[in-house]
């Protein structure tokens, strides 16, 4: 009796709210078998039960900015199936002047948008690389476009996030492993409040958001055509090519006039 092929896995961190659980919906929605990471156990209870239905849906509560947790994802993995996307979409932001942030919370969200994401790149990439096959998705952000006052620490962790996936997409080529990343710009999910930016109706912020679900096709369309940078919207897209041609501090002094808005 021949052996059964293993089970495909998509694996989406923060795949419980915003644009992570848009893209676990559409996704499931091509037929995917997903593994959705999160801190949120009751929010990823809430989407298992709204993907009942169809493929597999399977989740994992878990803090991926605590030592061990790409083992533990890995460990969750390795017992669904073969995780042939991978997508970093887990994030968060913090807004102020560096030096008044607390010290452990800019700690955790370091380990989130950068340990945690290069760690589940080498683990899983090294799998992908070994079958010939694979797509990894990391979702950086516009605020790696520049330097940002008052968002510091986090536009520096995406400026990491956008060097090292193509870095990483250079090292991959050839090998049947795609590696693209996307650059949102302000969207209506739960990231601006809990960075500090006012996002209630009416404010620049969500006057400038996108919709979660416009953001998510165009990430799923755009890793499965291969692309590397993928920058949804026409607003954001403008300022990509802003970016660059103006010199960095012209951009953060910019920036500093827009935050005393938000």
């Amino acid at each position: 009796m021949p052996a059964m092929e293993p089970t495909a896995i998509a694996l989406v961190t923060g795949g419980s709210s915003g644009i992570g659980r848009e893209m676990c919906r559409q996704l499931h929605g091509r037929g995917h078998a997903l593994l959705a990471v999160s801190l949120g156990a009751d929010e990823l209870a809430s989407l298992a039960d709204e993907l009942a239905g169809g493929a597999p849906v399977h989740t994992l509560a878990t803090d991926l900015a605590a030592d061990g947790a790409a083992a533990r994802v890995a460990e969750a993995a390795a017992a669904l199936g073969e995780v042939d996307v991978l997508i970093n979409s887990a994030g968060f932001g913090m807004m102020g002047d560096h030096l008044d942030l607390d010290p452990a919370r800019v700690a955790q969200m370091l380990g989130v948008n950068m340990v945690a994401l290069t760690e589940l790149c080498a683990r899983f990439g090294r799998d992908m690389r070994a079958r010939g096959r694979g797509r990894i998705l990391n979702v950086a952000s516009t605020a790696a476009f520049q330097p940002l006052p008052q968002l510091a620490a986090y536009a520096a962790s995406k400026h990491y996030v956008d060097a090292f996936s193509l870095a990483l997409a250079d090292e991959l080529a050839g090998t049947g492993v795609t590696v693209s990343v996307l650059y949102p710009g302000p969207t209506r999910t739960p990231f601006l409040a809990g960075a500090g930016v006012d996002d209630s109706r009416g404010s620049v912020a969500h006057r400038m958001a996108m919709r979660p679900e416009r953001v998510a096709a165009r990430a799923i369309d755009g890793m499965f055509a291969g692309e590397r940078r993928i920058v949804p919207g026409s607003m954001n897209r403008s300022h990509f090519w802003l970016s660059r041609v103006l010199p960095d501090r012209v951009a953060a002094q910019a920036w500093q006039r827009i935050t005393k808005r938000l």
